[in-house]
């Protein structure tokens, strides 16, 4: 028998479930969990201040984010206002063809996205700040509401800002398990 690979949480609780069966007996486990610091910074930003913050993918800066990182972060600011996430650097793998998804990619959805899924908006890819699709532009422009869930993946190419309807969004990075970049 080999040991799993180490787990981590991404949030500040852990649940853990020993499940069994009746056709073996073993002896049990034996597991030591720590306080470890997150690789990923702080997870809830209130931005009430006007002040910028800088959210950043594990290790970036000092070398290449690991494989199956899982990052999410809440950004708030007060009612009537909204936010806008400019990307100054974007080093993620590319859009895969063959599956039609980002195996690494950095997802930006306003908290209330089940009401803009309802009205049809924000289900489209975007990929490096443009729709998937030429027929739609990445930034819905009419009176309602913007698109709600941006997906980005790709390099070299920045996107475009992305504009929240609301005054709480989402911002979740994820890696699969083959190549890494910044």
């Amino acid at each position: 028998h080999s040991l799993p690979q180490v787990a981590s949480t991404f949030s500040s609780a852990l649940f853990a479930r020993l499940v069994t069966d009746s056709s073996l007996k073993g002896t049990g486990f034996g597991a030591t969990v720590s306080l470890v610091e997150s690789p990923c910074g702080a997870g809830y930003y209130n931005l009430s201040s006007g002040q910028l913050e800088y959210l950043k993918s594990p290790n970036y800066g000092s070398g290449n984010y690991p494989p199956n990182s899982k990052c999410m972060w809440m950004l708030e600011v007060p009612a009537g206002k909204t936010i806008t996430v400019e990307f100054q650097d974007l080093q993620l793998q590319d859009y895969n063809d063959q599956e039609e998804k980002c195996p690494d990619r950095i997802e930006v959805f306003d908290a209330n996205l089940k009401s803009f899924i309802y009205e049809g908006l924000g289900e489209d890819l975007v990929f490096r700040g443009k729709s998937t699709h030429a027929h739609k532009s990445s930034f819905y422009h009419g009176v309602r509401n913007p698109n709600a869930h941006h997906i980005y993946c790709g390099k070299n190419e920045l996107p475009a800002t992305y504009h929240s309807a609301a005054s709480k969004i989402y911002v979740k990075f994820q890696s699969d398990e083959a190549s890494q970049d910044k």
